[in-house]
């Protein structure tokens, strides 16, 4: 069984573009079995700089083998393909006046948008579970919420006038050091959004 989600959206020349920015890294490194991901083995190798309970953070800065621009790529092409195309049976994501910004970010035409942060928390489990989620979400006061998950990973884009204060630390695109999060919450967080998408 394919592991990808997949939308049918693109021209070749976008797919390659959309492939080569995060795709094939992230096919590489994420869990394509039960065990441990490469990007999950490389964390629990490193020093978090900061510790809360379950949720251990780490600078992708300090180490190699997390590339986060790989990983933002990748995360950001998924969500904007989930706002231009249905996707899975769910409503199309709404980027509003942002959705140009995303795009003109993933062809190399800008930066990371200042309207939107993304959270990246990595499964802290022996064993990873095999469930893919595609984006859906909610709005939150000032701004929307939108998440999904593939095998070991889950990605959080917040997007908006309003964004949350904690973005400021916590976003994996300009948080000091790039920071990713590793949580044993994974689990939790998977089922919570299963029970969300069926109400």
């Amino acid at each position: 069984m394919s592991l990808q989600l997949r939308q049918p959206l693109l021209c070749k020349l976008c797919e390659q573009r959309f492939n080569n920015g995060g795709e094939r890294w992230m096919a590489v490194n994420c869990a394509r079995s039960t065990a441990k991901s490469k990007i999950q083995n490389a964390l629990e190798t490193a020093t978090p700089f900061h510790i809360s309970g379950p949720v251990r953070v780490y600078s992708c800065h300090s180490i190699p083998e997390v590339d986060a621009n790989r990983i933002i790529y990748f995360a950001t092409s998924v969500f904007w393909r989930a706002a231009v195309a249905p996707w899975d049976g769910q409503p199309l994501l709404d980027l509003g006046p942002y959705e140009r910004q995303f795009a003109d970010y993933l062809l190399s035409l800008s930066q990371f948008p200042r309207s939107g942060g993304l959270v990246v928390t990595v499964n802290d489990q022996a064993t990873t579970k095999l469930s893919m989620i595609a984006p859906h979400g909610k709005t939150g006061p000032g701004f929307h919420q939108y998440s999904f998950f593939i095998p070991g990973l889950t990605f959080d884009l917040f997007v908006g006038g309003k964004l949350p204060s904690l973005l400021d630390r916590s976003c994996i695109v300009r948080g000091p050091g790039q920071p990713i999060f590793l949580s044993d919450k994974f689990r939790e967080t998977v089922a919570a959004a299963h029970v969300e998408l069926l109400e």
